[in-house]
């Protein structure tokens, strides 16, 4: 894919502020410019970018965790505990510092996350990509000590093996634990869609239906008011210093949530 580094506004065009700044299109890497009455700004913990290009603050902290899978290729003997008898774990935080969960998938793969040790990412690192999307590298440490946790629950499945895969995410962390979803404000053809944590995949299929709603008819069928993005402020008359990351009060929001 190709990486978008600014949306454009009428503002550029017209060299300075509009009265009804719109979006008028986007810039990629290298270069090039797209025309676009619309944009959706769906970056996950990445969104924060928007402060940059259009001068509206996403408040975000991004939770950077750890987690393993093990394929069902790999274990056939595994692969049929499975498949009939799937189960679903939740485990409280043990001797390991982990709190697991495990989740066999219909393919008989078996999916860990809760790993435990999540580290808290700043809305200053996100908006200097760090680390970039698509760059995130798993804790070693944190994956040996959810191996030995998982081990001790299900040497059956896991046979001495270690993990298939090991790898890592970052969940987007609005501070008040709430994803933000439809107009950015300020900006006419700017939207959002980001913040949903570690719900994104379950969230996906209604959130591509309100944001298609939006753009194609102009409002959604679903009442947004919980999850309006103007909740934390338009658009700054000043561009800010780079703010940091929030939490939820003194509560740390996203290792388990």
């Amino acid at each position: 894919g190709v990486t978008v580094t600014a949306i454009l506004t009428n503002e550029e065009q017209e060299g300075e502020a509009a009265d009804h700044p719109r979006v008028s299109g986007v810039v990629l890497e290298d270069g090039r410019r797209i025309e676009a009455d619309k944009v959706i700004v769906a970056m996950g913990p990445w969104s924060t970018k928007v402060q940059d290009w259009l001068n509206i603050r996403i408040p975000m902290t991004g939770i950077y965790s750890t987690s393993l899978m093990y394929t069902a290729e790999n274990s056939p003997e595994a692969k049929e505990m499975i498949m009939k008898e799937p189960r679903a774990l939740f485990c409280s935080e043990d001797n390991y510092g982990s709190h697991l969960e495990v989740y066999p998938r219909s393919n008989g793969d078996v999916y860990i996350c809760g790993c435990g040790g999540s580290r808290y990412v700043t809305e200053e690192e996100l908006r200097n990509y760090e680390p970039s999307p698509g760059r995130e590298v798993a804790d070693s440490s944190r994956a040996t000590a959810a191996y030995q946790s998982f081990n001790s629950l299900a040497p059956s499945i896991t046979q001495g093996r270690l993990p298939d895969v090991t790898q890592a995410c970052m969940r987007p962390c609005p501070p008040d634990a709430l994803p933000m979803i439809g107009h950015l404000p300020g900006v006419e053809g700017a939207y959002i869609a980001a913040g949903h944590n570690c719900w994104g995949i379950l969230w996906g299929p209604v959130t591509g239906k309100i944001m298609s709603e939006l753009v194609l008819d102009g409002r959604s069928s679903i009442d947004l008011k919980h999850f309006d993005p103007k909740r934390f402020g338009g658009r700054m008359s000043t561009p800010v210093g780079r703010a940091r990351g929030r939490h939820r009060g003194e509560q740390q929001v996203g290792e388990q949530w």
